[in-house]
Order: structure tokens, then C-alpha cells, then sequence
């Protein structure tokens, strides 16, 4: 069931979701974060060059966390893209107690959520 309190009760047994949003929900991403400019229809963040950023997996505590698409290709991101000096590139983290039914630990568009529910990836 595509609801909270259903997350709240799996995050209380230490369960990981995998549960598709409801076809009627129209998702909201307009959450602010100060690393990012704004989270595509996807969830994904989209860094201050425009890009959408990698998800990288999930890291406890800190959540799931995502990188510079061009860092996780191993190129080198254009002068107005370039958001870290690192060659692992920028990262940012989502908790997923920010949403969890909008940033659930294993992210729907992964093979892992696709693999789980049956479906051919």
C-alpha cells in the first residue's frame, strides 16, 4: 500500500520499502536543499550546473546519496559544471526520513526495486 503510515510501520521493523507509487499520485519533489537547485520527476537531484546527479546507493546514516554524473563516467565536467574539485566529484545526500514514501532506501528506477517487483530490467 502506496501510503505513510504503511512506511512509518516498515521503518519501525527496520524494513526496506519497495512498494510503486499509485498510479493517481502526481509526485511532489519541490523539497529545498542547499547542495542542489531542485529533484527532477524522478527524485533525482539536479546539480547547480543543470545535470541530473547518479544515485550512488544508500549509505547509513547519512542516506541515499548521489554524485556528479560526470565523476561517476570518469570525465571531466565542464568549467560551469563544475561543482567540487574532487575527481569523485560532488555528493549529496537525501534522507530518506525527508520523504520516505518519495526517497525510499532502494530508489524505484534501480535494478534492485526493478529486479524485486518482476520485472525485466
Amino acid at each position: 500500500m502506496d501510503n505513510y503510515p504503511i512506511y512509518e510501520l516498515l521503518k519501525h521493523y527496520g524494513i526496506a520499502p519497495f512498494i510503486s507509487l499509485d498510479s493517481r499520485t502526481k509526485a511532489k519533489f519541490n523539497y529545498p536543499h542547499p547542495d542542489i537547485l531542485c529533484f527532477d520527476d524522478h527524485g533525482h537531484p539536479i546539480c547547480h550546473g543543470g545535470i541530473p546527479m547518479v544515485n550512488w546507493g544508500f549509505v547509513e546514516p547519512k542516506g541515499v546519496k548521489y554524485r556528479c554524473w560526470f565523476a561517476t563516467k570518469g570525465l571531466e565536467p565542464p568549467k560551469e559544471c563544475k561543482c567540487s574539485d574532487s575527481n569523485y566529484g560532488n555528493v549529496v545526500y537525501i534522507k530518506p526520513d525527508f520523504d520516505p514514501r518519495m526517497f525510499p532506501k532502494v530508489p524505484r528506477d534501480s535494478e534492485a526495486f526493478a529486479v524485486f517487483k518482476g520485472q525485466v530490467y
